[in-house]
């Protein structure tokens, strides 16, 4: 799972692939903490195994965490707390257009 989706970064270079790196859950005390790795392109991602141009980190809690990441959403069937966290990066203004590859 990836999106696809052309984003320009702060030194100008044109990113295409971003992947989730990482998702950190805390039931205790009710967040997500979800990494995106930026990379040039899906080529890119696979020759330099994983050394993306950038990474953000994004952090859900509130009633986002309650939606998206809450126990019981994670026991849907057909669910994952990867295909979960694609989901919920997709609400957001910035990808909202990014396309699932």
């Amino acid at each position: 799972m990836a999106l696809q989706k052309n984003i320009t970064q702060d030194n100008g270079v044109t990113c295409t692939y971003h992947a989730i790196k990482s998702i950190n859950l805390s039931q205790e005390h009710s967040h997500a903490t979800i990494m995106i790795n930026s990379y040039l392109s899906l080529e890119t991602r696979q020759a330099r195994v994983d050394r993306p141009v950038e990474r953000k980190i994004y952090r859900v809690s509130g009633d986002n965490y309650e939606t998206y990441f809450k126990d019981i959403e994670l026991l849907k069937e057909d669910e994952s707390p990867l295909k979960t966290a694609y989901t919920y990066i997709k609400t957001l203004p910035e990808w909202s257009d990014a396309e699932d590859i």
